[in-house]
C-alpha cells in the first residue's frame, strides 16, 4: 500500500479532464484524440485504487489490470472492462504500428466511456471518499 493525498487525487482528476478536452479538439488526428481519450480512461480507471491506497506496477499488462481492477473499485459490469481493453488494443495498434488505425466510430466511443467513466467514477468518490475531493 502506498498513501495518497486530496492533492495527488486531484491531480489526477483535473489530468483526465484535460485529456478528455484533449480529445474534443478536431483540429488534431483521429489517432491522436482517440490516445487522449485513452489516456482519460487509463487515469481514470486508476484512481479508485489511489483512493484505495494502490497502485498497478508499471510493467507489461498494467493497463489490462488497471481496467481489471474497475470490477473491484466501482463496481464496472464486464461490457465495460472488455470495451476498454478494445480500446487498449486500438490504441496499441495507432501507436505502434499504423496511422489511422482510429475509425470514427472507435474515435466517438472511446470519448462518450471516457465521459461516462468519468461520471461514473466521480459518483462514486463522492459517495466512497469524499475527503479526497477536499482541499487542503
Amino acid at each position: 500500500m502506498e498513501a495518497t493525498s486530496s492533492n495527488e487525487i486531484r491531480g489526477l482528476i483535473e489530468l483526465a479532464e484535460t485529456r478528455i478536452k484533449d480529445a474534443g479538439v478536431i483540429q488534431l488526428s483521429d489517432d491522436w484524440r482517440f490516445a487522449a481519450a485513452y489516456n482519460a480512461l487509463l487515469i481514470l480507471a486508476g484512481i479508485p485504487l489511489r483512493a484505495f491506497g494502490y497502485r498497478v506496477p508499471n510493467s507489461p499488462g498494467h493497463h489490462t489490470r488497471t481496467f481489471d481492477s474497475l470490477a473491484l473499485t466501482i463496481g464496472a459490469d464486464d461490457s465495460l472492462i472488455r470495451r476498454l481493453k478494445v480500446f487498449a488494443r486500438t490504441r496499441g495498434k495507432a501507436t505502434y504500428e499504423v496511422a489511422g488505425a482510429v475509425s470514427e466510430q472507435d474515435l466517438t466511443a472511446a470519448i462518450k466511456s471516457a465521459d461516462e467513466l468519468y461520471s461514473k467514477v466521480m459518483q462514486w468518490m463522492r459517495q466512497t471518499h469524499p475527503e479526497l475531493l477536499q482541499e487542503r
